[in-house]
């Protein structure tokens, strides 16, 4: 009896000790897992707060530029070095006070007149070429001098002729290329972590100074191969995800084992990396293993006591890597992920409350650190973070987000209050510098609307009055305009309401004619959208072709004109009327899609109209970024025996020689040089434009004429086809069959 009870004893010590084994067992493998996860987590939700401050830092030197050139003045057909003296007069300033490498303005010969005092041949730059055409853009990682690691990139945009439209200039801007890292390099992870840019090919567009990165990197897929034999998998995985433009991590291997996170950036196609030592996930859990092996052999008989030490130490190491990801190094106080966190607890916990969320930064901090030292600067940081947290009420917090730039949320009862507290928290930070010099902030503030208002919303709002405020001392902060809050909402609606509009063809097509100068017959139409709603309402196309532009639904606006006109035209031809081809528009998104030709021959195959009655116009903007994909298209749409014009000639600057190139039948003249006509300068661009586009045996046709005077210049300078008001304004279709091809029937 004894003995089966010691046998007994001994299976259920045995038997407590395997359920305790497996379990603990179980939990390690649990424990390991949260870890992994939260610091995945942490890794993405520092990509994507490095993502905004880099897109919002490069929108902002792009507004800048924007604005600059049209108010830049620039006369291009002075001596150079006037040019010279008055790029210098008025860049230098900007230059100096957004830290710029240098500023300057090209002509359309291409060369280039810097602040430096340098005149240059841009001609063949890629972004100088971008924004002749009428963009504004930021280029790649430029080299200047790879030996002393001096790269440079370019921010550009076209300056304009106050009268004509046309593009005069390109004013560009050179940015050092080191001075991303500031924006990129959020402290995080006891500075273990460190983040580069890529673009879509993996070569560096910015590297990253941290002593365990890849040094001197040109190519992030190569370097991770050479790091390591084993890493050739790893590097396919990162391939894939930039095929897909997809955020994701990998596992890679430089000396020891990193993860990497990728995450897509709205610029120029690029790519953030950020990247941890698998290490920061080891060191602690190594911690709570070896602990929990200890106390599987020491304490096996109080398991209980032992699951509540490793829920309690799970617990610290949750605190101490919420700490790494939540408390800023510089202030000691909230990162902007601790920040983003207090918010969407706060503000959805507090819905009689009222909030406003703040985006703030000193002007000229760069200068007080170049001056007075870098530990100044933190001082600054320090006493910008303390000022708030002392005049705090309940539920408001402050976040560093970068550099001099932090985030705060504040209660309110009134706007007048509000601006009484933002004074007087100006005037507490003065004095703290008081003796030695004064500090000048920008205070962007947005008013919450409700509980339920996202955190990227709202940051993005307070942004957008951030750059509305001024420098100054009466204008240093700005609330959010309501404005902005309507073009979102009518974005949203167009949005939501376009299939269902297409799908009960609320999209109707009107024809505008096109006659013939010389014996005022009809000779083509364009087909032009109108939205026409349920209740009649007619919107028109500049209120929503722009919304679809920007979310590519144009492609299928696209495509079912196109069927409609083919449609209508095989039904006019069945009823023995005499038609004339109509030009459908083709939007820039369609030229990239080589199956564009095989999805029309599709349609004019299954509606039975001949391709002579039917033809594609294409912007000259969008011809010309496309040269080489759109001269096969042209080839082929010419196969079929389809016409190919070009739309508002003159708006995009194309190159003379690619008209040589590009084998198209009618060239549009943009209403822009119609109303010109009377100016002796506005005459001759448009005689020039005729005989060129004669010249090369294409057609001409004048858009937008609307008076006798233009129609009798066009007539007496051989222009072939008058569109405009003079002779039609765009009708639907029954009026048009009544107009223009009852007359005409054959009999």
């Amino acid at each position: 009896m004894k003995r089966n009870s010691m046998m007994q004893l001994w299976l259920s010590l045995v038997l407590l000790t395997v359920i305790l084994v497996v379990s603990v067992l179980f939990y390690i493998d649990n424990l390991n897992e949260n870890f992994e996860r939260e610091v995945f987590r942490t890794l993405e939700e520092v990509s994507s707060q490095e993502a905004m401050a880099i897109e919002t830092e490069i929108q902002r030197k792009q507004d800048m530029l924007s604005d600059l050139s049209h108010v830049m003045e620039i006369d291009i057909d002075a001596e150079p070095d006037a040019i010279l003296k008055s790029v210098h007069t008025q860049l230098q300033p900007i230059v100096e006070e957004n830290g710029l490498r240098g500023m300057g303005v090209a002509l359309e010969d291409g060369r280039a007149y810097s602040t430096r005092g340098e005149i240059m041949d841009i001609k063949d730059q890629e972004f100088y070429q971008r924004a002749w055409n009428g963009e504004s853009v930021l280029s790649g990682r430029i080299t200047l001098d790879r030996v002393a690691k001096d790269y440079v990139n370019v921010y550009a945009t076209p300056i304009h002729d106050e009268k004509t439209g046309e593009v005069i200039g390109v004013l560009y801007a050179t940015y050092n290329t080191r001075n991303f890292r500031a924006t990129m390099e959020t402290p995080s992870f006891h500075g273990e972590g460190y983040s580069y840019m890529v673009d879509a090919k993996g070569d560096t567009v910015v590297d990253s100074s941290h002593a365990t990165s890849f040094q001197n990197m040109e190519n992030i897929f190569t370097s991770i191969e050479e790091a390591d034999g084993k890493n050739a998998t790893t590097a396919n995985e990162l391939r894939q995800l930039i095929e897909q433009r997809e955020a994701g991590r990998i596992v890679f291997r430089n000396k020891v084992d990193k993860y990497l996170y990728c995450y897509p950036l709205s610029v120029n196609n690029w790519y953030l990396m950020t990247v941890v030592p698998v290490s920061v996930v080891d060191t602690q859990m190594n911690v709570v293993v070896r602990n929990t092996i200890i106390l599987v052999v020491v304490l096996a008989g109080i398991f209980i006591a032992m699951i509540l030490l490793l829920v309690n130490q799970y617990r610290k190491k949750q605190a101490e890597l919420k700490t790494l990801a939540y408390v800023d190094p510089v202030t000691g106080g909230d990162t902007f992920a601790k920040f983003q966190k207090d918010y969407e607890e706060t503000v959805s916990g507090c819905p009689n409350v009222s909030f406003a969320l703040l985006s703030l930064d000193l002007n000229r901090f760069k200068m007080i650190n170049d001056m007075y030292g870098s530990e100044e600067g933190d001082r600054i940081l320090q006493n910008m973070d303390r000022i708030w947290k002392e005049i705090f009420r309940e539920h408001e917090y402050c976040g560093h987000r970068m550099a001099d730039r932090f985030a705060v949320l504040l209660t309110y009862q009134s706007r007048e209050e509000l601006e009484l507290r933002i004074r007087d928290y100006r005037k507490l930070l003065r004095e703290t510098t008081k003796n030695r010099y004064n500090l000048s902030l920008r205070i962007g503030v947005y008013l919450l609307q409700g509980t339920k208002e996202s955190f990227s919303t709202a940051y993005s709002r307070s942004m957008m009055a951030f750059a509305a405020a001024k420098d100054s001392e009466k204008h240093f902060y700005a609330f959010y305009n309501e404005e902005m809050e309507e073009q979102l909402i009518w974005e949203k609606l167009v949005e939501d309401d376009f299939d269902t509009a297409l799908k009960n063809r609320e999209f109707v097509v009107f024809y505008q004619a096109k006659i013939n100068a010389e014996t005022q017959q009809i000779t083509g139409a364009e087909a032009l959208v109108r939205w026409i709603r349920p209740d009649g309402t007619i919107i028109p196309p500049g209120r929503f072709i722009p919304v679809l532009e920007n979310n590519d639904s144009i492609v299928e606006l696209d495509r079912y004109m196109f069927r409609e006109v083919c449609l209508q035209q095989k039904q006019w031809l069945d009823e023995g009327k005499s038609i004339v081809p109509v030009s459908v528009n083709l939007s820039r998104v369609q030229l990239a899609d080589r199956n564009l030709v095989d999805y029309y021959q599709r349609i004019l195959d299954e509606t039975g109209l001949p391709p002579e009655y039917i033809g594609l116009e294409f912007t000259e903007s969008a011809m010309f970024n496309n040269e080489e994909i759109l001269r096969n298209t042209v080839d082929r749409l010419h196969d079929m025996g389809m016409k190919v014009l070009i739309d508002d000639f003159g708006v995009g600057y194309s190159s003379m020689m690619s008209l040589k190139v590009i084998p198209v039948d009618i060239l549009k003249v943009d209403k822009s040089f119609i109303d010109s006509i009377g100016d002796e300068r506005g005459d001759k661009i448009v005689i020039s434009i005729i005989e060129f586009a004669t010249s090369l045996g294409m057609s001409v046709t004048a858009e937008g004429v609307e008076n006798d005077e233009q129609y009798q210049f066009l007539q007496a300078h051989r222009c072939d086809d008058i569109q405009g008001y003079y002779f039609s304004r765009p009708v639907p279709a029954d009026e048009y069959e009544k107009r223009f091809l009852n007359r005409r029937a054959i009999g």
